[in-house]
């Protein structure tokens, strides 16, 4: 069976920002073999680190290095269209009370079990982590 780690953008975005978790989730990020993730949380990524320049969290060279580095992880990443777990993502909002970008990282992460790979969701969103372990996943947080 195929184990994938299923990385929502709470986690990929960590090690771009100065907070006191960035490091731990920069190990456990290290740490993955098959990372996949929605291409959800490329967006959410984005719009974070350009929200946190224009705030004055980053600098504008560290903005634009910080996003080089993310296209580049990006790319050795899985990646799951928002289509193809639409179906699941639909199924777990009439079971849980999640905001829609949670709803679709759950989704994609039933997505993926429903074609029989272990899920294991690196998180650190607490809504999205207890629905994740309501519906039965093991879930990492920095």
């Amino acid at each position: 069976m195929i184990r994938f780690e299923y990385i929502d953008a709470s986690i990929l975005v960590k090690p771009f920002l100065p907070e006191r978790d960035s490091d731990s989730a920069r190990s456990l990020l290290a740490e993955t073999r098959q990372p996949i993730a929605s291409n959800l949380a490329r967006l959410e990524v984005i719009a974070t680190l350009n929200r946190a320049a224009g705030s004055g969290r980053l600098r504008p060279h560290t903005l634009l290095a910080a996003l080089a580095t993310f296209d580049e992880q990006w790319t050795r990443m899985g990646q799951l269209s928002m289509d193809a777990v639409q179906h699941h993502t639909i199924q777990v909002c009439s079971r849980r009370k999640l905001r829609a970008a949670d709803a679709i990282h759950l989704g994609s992460c039933l997505h993926l079990r429903s074609l029989g790979a272990e899920v294991v969701l690196l998180c650190a969103d607490q809504e999205l982590l207890a629905a994740a372990k309501a519906e039965g996943f093991d879930c990492r947080t920095p």
